[in-house]
């Protein structure tokens, strides 16, 4: 069996063996750390910045009242978050036309209903008036909003003006299916087993009839069936909403055919109308100073 020897026995015999096993034994050093690399907490080098968001705004033109089914489309644009816009001139047209005993007097009333309940999502804004005819001051505003701005609108002068200086329109034109349609004439009250209008004239409107081939203007009227009515109304600044009725019954609703609905703006063209139209327009517009 072999026998190992000590180390230090080793050493004593070979002196050699310490000078080896020093440079072979190294005196040892304290190991140096290397710093650790921290994951950065970015995924992405440089921040991506979100888009801001801008509600989508839709300024409303007192024409749109009386368009079929309009409540329901401003209350889908609320409900989409979008924001319904009314300007300082808009506002006192529909404060004037809520007067109206008719659907666009409903509309009108119901509209500033919406704005005054729905203060998240109606927007009431003043609005340089300095204009000669008031659409234009609507459409300047519009123009200077055009980026988050829908004009919403039935006046076709005004959709075309609006879309001339950039602006985003929707023109809700009125439904031709609409005439012929059987209406109750808001302006009549069924008295007895009559239909009655107490006052043709006012300070808003002007209603012609014509009965037994006779035109009346003036006063109290008592209407018959096969009567023909022509109604003018203001739409606020120089704007004109004319409708031809002719009574149906004498009831108290649903008492005549609607055969006839236009809105009329300040300086539109009557030449495609019929001429007992115009003359019934035009006399409406001396008498308003139009």
């Amino acid at each position: 069996m072999m026998k190992f020897e000590k180390v230090s026995q080793l050493r004593a015999k070979f002196p050699f063996v310490e000078r080896f096993s020093k440079g072979f034994n190294p005196p040892l050093e304290e190991p140096v750390e290397e710093p650790i690399e921290k994951e950065s907490d970015e995924i992405f080098p440089e921040k991506i910045e979100e888009p801001e968001f801008h509600r989508c705004r839709h300024v409303i033109d007192a024409s749109i009242c009386g368009i079929e089914g309009i409540l329901g489309r401003l209350k889908d644009i609320m409900s989409n978050g979008e924001i319904i816009v009314l300007t300082s001139i808009t506002i006192r047209e529909l404060e004037q036309m809520q007067k109206f005993k008719d659907i666009s007097g409903r509309d009108a009333k119901q509209l500033l209903a919406i704005a005054a309940e729905n203060p998240e999502s109606t927007e009431c804004v003043l609005i340089d008036e300095d204009f000669p005819i008031a659409d234009d001051a609507i459409i300047n505003y519009c123009a200077q909003h055009k980026e988050e701005i829908i004009l919403l609108t039935s006046d076709k002068t005004m959709a075309l003006k609006a879309r001339s200086f950039g602006c985003e329109v929707e023109y809700l034109k009125q439904d031709p299916e609409l005439n012929n349609q059987v209406r109750t004439l808001y302006a009549a009250k069924s008295v007895g087993n009559k239909l009655v209008i107490d006052d043709l004239q006012n300070a808003y409107r002007s209603i012609t009839v014509i009965s037994g081939g006779r035109i009346y203007t003036q006063g109290h009227m008592e209407l018959h069936i096969g009567d023909n009515l022509f109604i003018c109304s203001r739409k606020g600044y120089g704007g004109i909403m004319f409708t031809h009725f002719k009574v149906l019954n004498l009831d108290e609703v649903d008492n005549v055919l609607q055969v006839y609905h236009r809105r009329i703006s300040y300086n539109e063209s009557l030449k495609e109308l019929s001429t007992i139209y115009v003359d019934i327009i035009r006399d409406f517009k001396r008498r308003f100073d139009m």
